[in-house]
């Protein structure tokens, strides 16, 4: 089985111009669209105080259920012990990171892996998500972790004060976990969206999905089409 994991912001605005939305949508839907694009039969939100009544939540339920898989709402680290098999696959998906186009579809299918970004510190966008943890003095995460379950298992050796995606990057990180530099240009140019980057605006998100490497989103039905944005999300 393949799962994702993702993580809801602490910090979340009500307006459209919103830094921490994409043209209407959080980035947390986002995520879960590319989730199922990924094949992923379940999703997994991590909201420390996150009520399930909560309009976030809810979008991200609704979006997970209504493409197939099965979502879960996890309130701290060990809340994801018992989910997956040794052999399942989890993808952790840092605060405002979206892969978009080619640089999402080629992401999986070589096994348990770390992407990361050169430099040892970044700067974030006003609104748009904590800035990514530092690797070392030279790396950054880059927003996505391919792990598996058994490294999952190992969470059951993390304080309560983890956040899973980060006490899940210091597991792999432990056990020698493959590692790969995120490109340069696919920062460049918008197609590997973190909170250190500028949003792309509807242009931009059009151009990427008219270039041959249609975005995983858009085959999910998060937006109707690529000439329609700004789609408010289904509710």
């Amino acid at each position: 089985m393949r799962a994702a994991l993702l993580s809801l912001p602490e910090r979340r605005f009500g307006s459209e111009s919103d830094p921490s939305r994409l043209l209407g949508h959080d980035f947390t839907e986002w995520q879960a669209g590319l989730a199922l694009a990924w094949g992923c039969e379940a999703v997994i939100l991590f909201a420390p105080d996150g009520d399930p009544s909560e309009e976030g939540v809810l979008s991200v339920q609704k979006m997970v259920e209504r493409g197939g898989a099965s979502f879960r709402l996890i309130h701290h680290v060990h809340g994801l012990l018992g989910r997956l098999s040794r052999q399942d696959e989890l993808i952790v998906l840092g605060e405002g990171v979206l892969p978009v186009g080619a640089a999402a579809a080629n992401l999986l299918g070589s096994g348990p892996l770390l992407w990361r970004i050169p430099g040892g510190r970044g700067k974030t966008e006003a609104g748009r998500g904590r800035a990514l943890e530092r690797l070392d003095g030279n790396h950054r995460w880059g927003g996505v972790l391919v792990a598996n379950g058994a490294m999952v298992e190992r969470l059951s050796e993390a304080g309560e004060g983890y956040e899973p995606g980060s006490a899940l990057l210091r597991i792999a990180r432990a056990g020698g976990i493959a590692e790969r530099d995120v490109p340069v240009e696919l920062i460049a140019d918008g197609r590997w969206i973190t909170p250190e980057t500028p949003a792309p605006d509807g242009a931009l998100l059009n151009e990427i999905m008219a270039d041959g490497a249609a975005s995983p989103l858009q085959r999910r039905a998060l937006i109707p089409a690529a000439g329609d944005w700004p789609a408010a999300p289904e509710r």
